[in-house]
């Protein structure tokens, strides 16, 4: 199986057919929380209502809707696959490299960390066949593609400062492969145009000027692309071949 399938590997597992029961799960494990909900606003209604009281109902409330998401996600996550071993193709071919598939499904080692805090994923993984492993190849997971988690890599300010630049310039990419250009970059009339009076009169946004020291501290050119070094830098070397 080549790289591309794998974003499909496990969307034709009966998902469609369990969703009743996904459905009820999830509003299973969130039932408790709907009852705290309920005494939350039955405590709040009848006592007096004050600025402290009101922070302090928010500040509940907002704990228990989070924890409904969490709840709620880990639920989701973990019915994307099928628990049959069977229904997950024995191998495939991911970067270059042929794995084979665990026959059970294992959890994600010190759990996944989403919007709503950590959950625990089981997940069928897929490990080298002997000579990638002598290469220092390591196993994977399709599941964790397909959530977008790299498993095991610590995260810091540098490293979601860099994932945000990897975005911004991918998005950016696609755009520039459509046809977006520095004509496209601009703002509306009234924003460019010098106010008759006031403190500010005769003056208006200088925008070549903005759009030229925006686009350098991206590390685009002068017609707002990214650079194919840029790209490479943040690990987008597919993108630059396919921009440039």
């Amino acid at each position: 199986m080549q790289d591309s399938n794998l974003f499909g590997l496990f969307l034709a597992t009966g998902i469609a057919s369990d969703l009743v029961r996904i459905s009820e799960q999830s509003r299973s494990v969130c039932e408790p929380l709907l009852e705290e909900i309920d005494e939350l606003v039955v405590e709040f209604l009848t006592q007096p209502i004050t600025p402290q009281a009101t922070f302090d109902f928010e500040a509940a409330l907002q704990d228990r809707l989070r924890e409904a998401g969490r709840r709620t996600v880990e639920v989701v996550f973990n019915q994307i696959e099928a628990d049959d071993a069977q229904s997950a193709p024995p191998r495939v071919e991911w970067e270059d490299q042929e794995y084979s598939r665990k026959n059970n499904k294992t959890k994600n080692r010190g759990g996944i960390g989403t919007l709503f805090g950590e959950i625990m994923l089981r997940r069928f993984s897929y490990e080298p066949l002997q000579e990638a492993r002598d290469d220092g190849q390591k196993s994977f997971s399709p599941l964790e593609l397909l959530l977008g988690i790299v498993a095991g890599q610590p995260h810091n300010v540098q490293t979601i400062l860099q994932a945000g630049e990897r975005i911004i310039n991918l998005q950016r990419a696609f755009a520039c492969r459509e046809g977006i250009r520095r004509k496209d970059d601009t703002l509306p009339k009234r924003l460019v145009t010098a106010l008759p009076d006031g403190g500010a009169a005769g003056k208006a946004a200088d925008l070549k000027y903005q759009l030229n020291e925006y686009y350098q501290l991206r590390g685009w050119d002068d017609k707002g692309i990214p650079t194919r070094e840029r790209l490479q830098a943040l690990g987008l070397s597919k993108v630059a071949d396919d921009l440039h």
